[in-house]
């Protein structure tokens, strides 16, 4: 096959200004959705189904954020620059950028220092029709989300007497983000999903009631250390031992705000949640996604 470099089409492939149908606009975004860069989808071979969802969360792959308080548009003008006689000639488009703020907490506002300069994509969502949407970039066969230059989580915002506690987060596109938000944008549907209601990893302590015969324990959120959890089932549990040997056969039984876990002989125990299908220390259950600590306890009898 030959090889051509250097050589600009500038007579084909531009886009048509034909206006006849529905147009296809985003609505007021709900939230936003980062995702690990280089992370797309295959539009004629990939599912978008609660199970993806659920895996890539869990993997890190996609990281729900809730919905904004607020947004602030912050996009860079477009640079030229003028000749002697006065003619612009344009040097390059200014990047997108805004700023959303979070009404969510100093929980969530920590979380998102912790996000801050990753390596991530910006995806967002919306709704039409009661419906929701999730916008990226489709460049052939790809759908992906907008190349990012900048997140970063700025400084808290005290409350006063007549406004309350904000966490902006500060989002640019790169110059290849940007070309693919005016170039590219597209959404995706689907029918099992509601993109707007995901949420992200819930951090879990767990904590010993009781160890004597049974192991008693509760868990709580890591945030606020009282809200309780439920729906954990013996297979959301890893339990090691002292050598590092995966436990089996165990069983666990939920009541009043507390989990039994049965079965186990006296001993040294360390016991998280985990999902040993996918290999993965967070959980999905009902649609939400939980990450424990690590509790060390000994069986006493």
């Amino acid at each position: 096959m030959s090889l051509t470099i250097g050589v600009l089409n500038c007579t084909t492939g531009g886009a048509n200004t034909g206006t006849l149908g529905c147009a296809v606009n985003p609505n007021n975004i709900n939230n936003l959705m980062l995702a690990k860069k280089g992370w797309s989808l295959d539009v004629t071979s990939d599912t978008l189904d609660q199970e993806t969802i659920d895996e890539l969360i869990q993997k890190g792959v996609l990281i729900p954020l809730p919905s904004h308080f607020s947004r602030e548009d912050a996009n860079e003008e477009t640079q030229y620059e003028t000749s002697e006689i006065g003619v612009k000639i344009k040097v390059r488009p200014g990047n997108v950028e805004f700023v959303v703020n979070y009404a969510k907490g100093v929980c969530f506002s920590k979380a998102l220092e912790s996000l801050s300069s990753r390596n991530l994509d910006l995806l967002f969502v919306d709704y039409e029709d009661g419906k929701s949407r999730l916008w990226g970039a489709l460049v052939g066969d790809k759908f992906k989300g907008f190349d990012l230059s900048l997140n970063n989580a700025e400084n808290f915002i005290l409350p006063t007497g007549t406004t309350g506690a904000k966490k902006p987060l500060r989002i640019q596109l790169s110059p290849k983000g940007t070309s693919e938000y005016n170039k590219n944008m597209d959404f995706a549907v689907s029918d099992e999903i509601d993109f707007g209601s995901l949420d992200g990893i819930n951090d879990v302590v767990i904590n010993t009631v009781s160890n004597g015969t049974d192991l008693v324990v509760t868990l709580t959120s890591a945030c606020d250390k009282t809200t309780s959890f439920e729906g954990f089932e013996a297979t959301d549990f890893r339990i090691t031992d002292n050598t590092g040997v995966v436990q089996s056969g165990f069983t666990v039984n939920y009541s009043d705000g507390q989990y039994t876990i049965s079965g186990l002989d006296a001993g040294t125990y360390n016991v998280q949640l985990y999902d040993s299908a996918l290999g993965s220390s967070v959980v999905a259950v009902d649609g939400m996604y939980y990450r424990s600590d690590v509790l060390n306890v000994v069986i006493s009898a």
